[in-house]
């Protein structure tokens, strides 16, 4: 075994706060190789209402703990909405190094009649207590008597705060709890209206007063790069917003390059084509009213002809494609059920909304607003079956491409928004529950309206 330490802290972390950070801090000064920060999903037969979607825990989680070396997120769970217990958890990093579980003080209460938390409601917990490790993190003054801790301990003492719960409650009330989170996580919050009632909603209007920019241009276009040293005085090594200079061609490799830094993207098009992009933005950019819209991602889970897995994330959509000359044999899964047990062409594609009026509506799909809650299949040349068109489905969707060619003759080659994976067997798509991305927009442009004059181009009258 590694003699690595690593300290598994799991927590709703919804939402996380200074003092967790400070825990953190405090973990790696006790001499922590790593910390593994662990947001918990549903747990089973327990209501979860009160949390934020796993999107939004997600990234708050990446706001509140950036910027710290030796700490890893994990967001399988987030990911996957499932909750993995203690036990699985360990399993699960007992390979890569000497793993020790990070838990209140208030979890060992009553260790020493075998009635702790950890002994009751963990898996296999009274084993867990005996032979795992453990770090109890309690507040400052607090005395600790070792009759009421696991038999492997370390006591990290650390100033008392509020819970998570006790910070949802304060949102709900209306106060403010700006001096308990980061200044971003705050933002994020309030922009999404989180923990408050009637929160769900894809589109938040909010106002930039102290604009922090990160500036994505396409240094290729003189006119980018005139607009970038014109708003070069708001850079800054914190951003609280990108700002993307170019056509939907840049907004996309700026979204693959800082789409974890979880702040708004704003787009100024100075290219081509820009259903991605703000047609103008002021020159003066404090107290800047934006309308952001969050995007989730698509999660595109891959399967090689070698049996190798591939995961990776799209913004805008992927596809398979024949690799030869030979058309490709596929076939659709949706939800587990074989929709199409073959098709014949030159490929299929899988695209986001804000990725419909790209490569998809070259292959006949007809684009869609980009936060409609929908997915687009579509197909390049399809030969079979006849009745092929290009397909809307619910954005809930999991969508299964597989070749059926198994002699080798119609190899096939994948991407993601554009970029290659190589040859692939199979692709299974589906939105991500913890990968999204913040479009925002001048309240004066409607990129509904953009799309729609696409879609009706202004033509000659007819005599």
């Amino acid at each position: 075994m590694s003699n690595r330490r690593i300290a598994i802290y799991a927590s709703t972390f919804d939402p996380p706060s200074k003092f967790h950070r400070a825990e953190v801090d405090a973990l790696l000064k006790s001499g922590f190789d790593e910390v593994v920060l662990y947001p918990t999903g549903p747990r089973p037969l327990k209501g979860e209402h009160e949390h934020a979607a796993p999107i939004h825990r997600a990234a708050i989680a990446s706001l509140a703990f950036r910027g710290l070396d030796k700490v890893t997120i994990d967001y399988t769970d987030l990911s996957m909405k499932s909750f993995s217990s203690p036990l699985e958890v360990e399993a699960k990093y007992a390979d890569q190094g000497e793993v020790w579980h990070v838990v209140n003080i208030g979890m060992t209460a009553k260790g020493d009649i075998g009635e702790s938390l950890i002994q009751t409601q963990w898996s296999e917990g009274h084993r867990l207590w005996q032979e795992s490790r453990f770090v109890v993190i309690g507040p400052t003054g607090t005395s600790l008597t070792s009759v009421c801790l696991p038999p492997q301990n370390l006591v990290i003492s650390v100033p008392d705060r509020p819970s998570s719960a006790e910070l949802r409650d304060r949102v709900y009330r209306g106060e403010s709890i700006a001096d308990c989170v980061d200044r971003d996580v705050n933002d994020y919050i309030l922009r999404h209206r989180l923990f408050v009632p009637d929160s769900r909603q894809r589109r938040a209007g909010f106002c930039i007063d102290e604009p922090r920019l990160l500036i994505e241009y396409d240094e290729r276009n003189p006119k980018s790069k005139a607009v970038a040293e014109k708003y070069a005085q708001y850079q800054s090594n914190t951003p609280n917003l990108i700002l993307v200079l170019g056509g939907d061609g840049t907004m996309l490799r700026a979204i693959r390059e800082y789409w974890e830094l979880r702040v708004p993207f704003v787009g100024l098009n100075t290219g081509h084509l820009g259903f991605l992009m703000n047609e103008m933005i002021p020159d003066e950019l404090l107290d800047l009213e934006l309308v952001s819209y969050n995007l989730p991602m698509l999660r595109v889970d891959g399967t090689k002809p070698d049996g190798e897995t591939t995961l990776g994330l799209a913004f805008s959509d992927v596809w398979l494609e024949r690799a030869e000359g030979q058309a490709a044999w596929l076939r659709v899964d949706i939800d587990g059920e074989t929709r199409v047990a073959k098709v014949v062409g030159d490929g299929m594609l899988v695209s986001t909304a804000a990725g419909s009026s790209a490569y998809a509506r070259a292959m006949g799909a007809v684009p869609v607003p980009i936060d409609t809650p929908t997915l687009t299949l579509a197909g390049s040349n399809i030969f079979q079956p006849r009745f092929w068109k290009p397909m809307i489905l619910s954005g809930e969707s999991i969508i299964t491409i597989s070749s059926i060619d198994y002699s080798g003759k119609r190899p096939l080659r994948g991407f993601i928004d554009g970029l290659p994976l190589g040859l692939m067997q199979e692709i299974t798509v589906r939105r991500s529950l913890s990968a999204s991305v913040e479009l925002a927009f001048t309240k004066q442009f409607d990129p509904s309206a953009r799309l729609l004059r696409s879609l009706f181009p202004p033509g000659e009258e007819l005599l």
